[in-house]
């Protein structure tokens, strides 16, 4: 009965031991929450980019911003957040500057956008709409913004889904009549050519 009596209360004590260590980890855990204006300028000012959109988005109880960006040789998307006080960013993905193209980047990390970017002038300035056709069969219609707009964040409904389905299938360009002045699939066409 003594031997009983003290493998519960060695339990106890070693149950009491692993709380108090494990206690500090989770509290130190800390609270992620969208960057700042000024943390974006900060971005700005050290990795000496344009910003070309922002989205604010939150996954796990994180908060994530999303900054679509051009240089003076890559476009690309960086993933930013501010972790207890500090700024923290990344840049997920990157591409040498590709002219006269449309090209999207597909989110990782668990986090459900694409950004279309249009790196065509011509396009830009007869652009009303896109329409973005993803793999599963659904799509979303965006408005472009203002004059300048040359990325557009999409962002999707979590779910179960493969890698590939958070990147759009297809993209067709309106002007403000209605009429296609591009299409994804036709352009891939004519470049296999």
């Amino acid at each position: 009965m003594k031997k009983k009596g003290t493998a519960v209360l060695l339990i106890v004590v070693m149950m009491i031991v692993i709380g108090i260590w494990i206690l500090p980890i989770h509290l130190k855990s800390g609270e992620y929450v969208h960057v700042t204006n000024e943390e974006i300028v900060e971005i700005i000012e050290k990795e000496k980019i344009e910003i070309l959109g922002i989205k604010n988005l939150t996954a796990d109880g994180a908060s994530i911003t999303i900054l679509p960006y051009k240089s003076e040789d890559e476009v690309g998307v960086i993933e930013a957040s501010n972790k207890d006080g500090e700024l923290d960013y990344r840049k997920s993905q990157f591409v040498r500057m590709m002219p006269d193209r449309i090209f999207t980047m597909g989110s990782n990390a668990g986090l459900y956008y694409s950004v279309v970017f249009i790196n065509d002038k011509k396009i830009i300035n007869e652009m009303y709409k896109l329409k973005i056709h993803f793999h599963e069969g659904n799509f979303k219609e965006v408005n472009k913004e203002n004059s300048s707009t040359s990325a557009f964040i999409i962002t999707k409904e979590k779910g179960k889904r493969k890698a590939k389905d958070n990147n759009p299938r297809k993209i067709e360009v309106f002007n403000e009549s209605g009429k296609i002045i591009y299409d994804s699939e036709k352009d891939n066409e004519s470049n296999r050519t």
